[in-house]
């Protein structure tokens, strides 16, 4: 049969809904963005979760599913990334961590991932996203990452060589951002890098 569509679908399924151990892998600084509610530039960071339980084929290769979830780099009471902190922490951040804290230090940590299922308003299309993050029971043990453990800072010298060496879908969150259009408007001297291909599947359509 053969059936024309105009909502494109992602080749990778959805999640089930439920709870998985996971471990955060990559913290990928996407610069300012525009916030549709605000209408104004706010500084986004998206998080990256590896889960070794659940595995998907990435060119031939068995690789434990990746998930992300996106937030704006602020500690302020009402930010969702100090919710999903403390929840993953299990405890609120003192004052001098809410001065200045190291968003870097969640990489390599495990925790455990409540996933729910979400229809897309513009697609139609379902798609996996993650509901709330906390700290990892007692006696659950989350194999080593086998993805690489990273960080990606916008703020870094040689950003715009390494931001080559990130899956087209990473770039396209980076390149849409008013940070990344300001820095080729206004280029520096950058450090050429090349590395292998980074292990993602598909992901859902930026409006998700």
């Amino acid at each position: 049969m053969l059936i024309a569509s105009a909502k494109p679908k992602s080749s990778t399924p959805p999640l089930e809904a439920g709870s998985y151990p996971a471990r955060c892998v990559q913290v990928i600084d996407i610069g300012d963005q525009m916030n549709d509610l605000s209408g104004k530039l706010q500084r986004e960071v998206m998080i990256l979760f590896e889960i070794p339980s659940e595995r998907i084929n990435v060119n031939g290769e068995d690789k434990p599913r990746i998930m992300k979830e996106i937030y704006t780099l602020s500690l302020t009471d009402k930010a969702n990334l100090r919710k999903a902190l403390e929840s993953w922490r299990g405890k609120q951040f003192t004052d001098e961590e809410l001065d200045a804290f190291d968003i870097r230090k969640i990489l390599n940590t495990t925790c455990i991932l409540s996933v729910v299922e979400k229809t897309s308003k513009t697609s139609g299309n379902k798609y996996s996203k993650i509901g709330s993050i906390s700290r990892c029971m007692k006696g659950i043990v989350v194999p080593p990452a086998e993805s690489p453990v990273f960080a990606f800072d916008l703020d870094e010298p040689d950003a715009l060589g390494t931001l080559e060496t990130l899956p087209e879908w990473v770039q396209k969150y980076v390149k849409q951002g008013q940070t990344y259009k300001d820095m080729i408007s206004n280029p520096k001297n950058f450090d050429d890098i090349s590395s292998d291909d980074l292990p993602f599947g598909d992901e859902p359509p930026l409006d998700d």
